[in-house]
């Protein structure tokens, strides 16, 4: 019998074209009756299905088997490790991940509990962007940063070939603020002690 492999065959009556043989992307070996076929380096194209034909003079029988090629998540471009943010101002971070089937992305605060953060709470806003069948951008809002905003974060992606992650972070700073300062004018007692005080509310710790 005359055995050949060919890609993306449906039908035994189909036009088949010329069959696939061994090259830089495809690895054919014959023992006895059985043919097998390999593909090395294995990318999204090569996705698809594979036909197995058997002819002699009496006639041709195939076989159909379907490769799918998934691709596990990797940032391509991660978001920024640590922003300096002023306090009250918003922020954002971007991020762009590569994956096939499409991941799931989840944003985590890393606090004690962990919490996944939902698009629909008031201080954080999740945007997603497909930019083509591999790749998405996420964009992470978080509105009017206070001193109790959680400042560190995970950005987990997943599907069925694998997972990433990337942890970012806030820098949340304050400019001199005085809370107390001395008066405009202090009277001054000749051969007495005299003390002069201000409090400021500052982040880094003002000088």
């Amino acid at each position: 019998a005359e055995i050949n492999w060919y890609k993306n065959v449906q039908k035994e009556t189909e036009e088949k074209g010329d069959p696939l043989k061994t090259n830089d992307k495809f690895k054919l070996e014959a023992q006895q009756n059985a043919v097998s076929i390999s593909i090395k380096d294995t990318l999204i194209a090569d996705a698809g299905t594979y036909t197995c034909s058997a002819k002699n003079t009496i006639g041709e029988t195939v076989s159909l088997g379907k490769i799918n090629v998934s691709i596990p998540p990797k940032f391509i471009q991660a978001p920024e490790v640590s922003k300096e943010v002023e306090l009250g101002q918003d922020t954002s971070f971007k991020c762009i991940i590569k994956a096939f089937p499409l991941p799931q992305v989840q944003f985590i605060q890393m606090t004690d509990q962990r919490s996944i953060v939902s698009s629909e709470e008031e201080t954080f806003r999740i945007q997603a962007k497909e930019l083509n069948e591999y790749e998405m951008e996420y964009t992470f809002n978080i509105k009017s940063v206070q001193g109790n905003t959680c400042n560190t974060f995970e950005c987990k992606a997943t599907n069925l070939a694998g997972e990433a992650s990337a942890k970012f972070g806030l820098n949340i700073t304050r400019k001199p603020e005085f809370l107390k300062q001395p008066d405009e004018v202090i009277t001054l007692i000749d051969g007495k002690e005299t003390t002069f005080e201000c409090s400021v509310l500052a982040w880094p710790i003002a000088t």
